[in-house]
């Protein structure tokens, strides 16, 4: 399956537009999107932590799983491949980004990110793009 999974901190930039949000503008427009059902929690939480009000931030996500093809739930198949990632990775990779590029992996997608936790993933893992 072709597409772009959006990691959270590529949604985040988007929103506060900063740098890397050009980039996530581009790849609304032209190419199909998926988010990871878990980045809603993730989300919502870092907005929170910036002060935006947690309606304010569900709403935000809202806008932006409907911009996309699909939000991909979590499955049994995907928490193996995030295991799998943390067993590989070079370096600590907290739970959700694993979750997430299992997802990625999972559904053959490029994941666009500005994660530096990410940079763990082996390079075989899935394929990355980072802002």
């Amino acid at each position: 399956m072709a597409g772009v999974l959006l990691d959270t901190t590529a949604l985040l930039c988007h929103w506060f537009d900063e740098p890397g949000a050009s980039r996530v503008d581009d790849i609304l427009a032209t190419e199909l999107v998926f988010i990871a059902a878990v980045s809603e929690f993730e989300f919502v939480v870092v907005a929170t932590h910036r002060g935006i009000e947690r309606s304010v931030a569900e709403a935000a996500f809202g806008r932006y799983s409907a911009l996309s093809g699909d939000t991909v739930p979590i499955t049994q198949t995907i928490v193996r491949r995030a295991l799998a990632l943390r067993a590989a990775a070079k370096g600590r990779i907290p739970t959700v980004d694993c979750l997430i590029a299992g997802v990625a992996a999972e559904r053959g997608l490029r994941l666009v990110h500005r994660d530096e936790h990410l940079s763990a993933t082996p390079v075989d893992f899935c394929v990355q793009e980072k802002l």
